[in-house]
C-alpha cells in the first residue's frame, strides 16, 4: 500500500507529464494510434451506386510518397494522412460540382413545367402504362396474324369477326396501300369501298392482301418490340437516377453551402498543417 509520501509524489510527477503541449506534439500524438493502411480500408466507397476508385487513392498516396520521401512509420502516416485529406477534398469537389447539377435540373423543371416545352422524360409510371399498351398491341397482331396465316380471315366487309378478334377491315386494307406503295391522295376520302376499287385496280387478290397485311403486322410487332425495349432501358435509368439521388441526398443539402465551405477549408487546413509537420521532422 502507498504511503502519503508515495501518492504525493506520484500526483507531483504527473502534473509534470501532461503531455503534448505544442501543436506539433499534439500531432504527433494523434498519429499514435493509428495504423499504416487503414485510411485505403475505411476511406474508400465501393458500394451502392457511388463508387469511388481504390486503385486512384492508391496511386495517389503512391505519388505522394514518392514526392515527399517518407523515411520511417511517422512520416508514412503523415503522408498517408495527407493523402487522405487530398482525397476528401476531391470528394467535396464532386459534390459541389453535383449540387450545381442538380440546381441547374430544378431549373429546367421549373421553367417548363408550364407545359411551354415538350419534355420527353417520363416517370416509370408512365412508363409502365406504353409498354402494357405496345404488349396488348403485339399480341391482338398475334391472334391476327394466326388467321390470316390459317386463311380464315376475309376482307369483303367493313369488320371481320373471328379468331378472338374484330377487325375494321377498312383500316387493315389502308394498311396494305402503304405497304404496297399504292398511292392514297390526301384529298380522297379513304372508305371502305374507296380502298376496295384502289386494291382491285391495282390488281391484287386476296392472297396478295393477306402476305401484305402479314408482312406489315410483323414490321409492326417488330417495331413494338424495340420501342418495348427503349422504354424499359428508360426505366432502369429512373431507377439508377433515384438511386443515385437517394444517395446523394444523404449528403449536405445545397441549403449548407456555408458548412461546406467550411469543411473544404479545413481540409484545406489539415493538408498544409501535415506537410509543415512533416517537413520539420524530415530535418530532425
Amino acid at each position: 500500500m502507498a504511503t502519503e509520501k508515495q501518492i504525493k509524489a506520484n500526483k507531483e510527477n504527473a502534473q509534470l507529464s501532461t503531455g503534448a503541449i505544442t501543436e506539433e506534439g499534439k500531432a504527433i500524438v494523434a498519429c499514435n494510434a493509428i495504423k499504416h493502411g487503414i485510411f485505403a480500408k475505411t476511406l474508400v466507397i465501393g458500394g451502392g451506386y457511388i463508387r469511388e476508385d481504390e486503385n486512384e487513392y492508391k496511386e495517389l498516396l503512391d505519388n505522394l510518397t514518392e514526392t515527399l520521401h517518407p523515411n520511417n512509420q511517422l512520416e508514412h502516416l503523415l503522408v498517408e494522412k495527407i493523402a487522405t485529406d487530398f482525397w476528401r477534398l476531391k470528394r467535396v469537389i464532386r459534390f459541389e460540382t453535383a449540387s450545381i447539377h442538380a440546381f441547374l435540373r430544378e431549373l429546367v423543371a421549373n421553367r417548363y413545367s408550364d407545359g411551354n416545352f415538350m419534355n420527353t422524360v417520363r416517370d416509370n409510371s408512365q412508363l409502365d402504362k406504353g409498354i402494357a399498351e405496345k404488349r396488348s398491341y403485339i399480341q391482338w397482331n398475334k391472334k391476327y396474324l394466326k388467321c390470316l396465316r390459317e386463311g380464315i380471315a376475309t376482307f369483303d366487309k367493313p369488320e371481320w369477326d373471328g379468331g378472338g378478334v374484330l377487325v375494321d377491315i377498312e383500316d387493315k386494307l389502308l394498311l396494305v396501300c402503304e405497304e404496297l406503295g399504292i398511292d392514297i391522295g390526301e384529298d380522297d376520302d379513304a372508305t371502305f369501298d374507296f380502298l376496295q376499287d384502289m386494291i382491285k385496280k391495282a390488281g391484287l387478290t386476296e392472297e396478295n392482301i393477306r402476305e401484305a397485311l402479314i408482312t406489315a403486322l410483323e414490321n409492326k410487332n417488330e417495331k413494338y418490340e424495340a420501342e418495348i425495349s427503349e422504354m424499359e432501358r428508360q426505366k432502369k435509368s429512373n431507377n439508377e437516377a433515384d438511386a443515385f439521388n437517394a444517395e446523394l441526398g444523404s449528403l449536405p443539402s445545397t441549403d449548407n453551402a456555408d458548412k461546406i465551405m467550411r469543411y473544404e477549408s479545413f481540409i484545406q487546413k489539415s493538408i498544409a498543417q501535415n506537410l509543415i509537420l512533416l517537413r520539420n521532422l524530415q530535418r530532425v
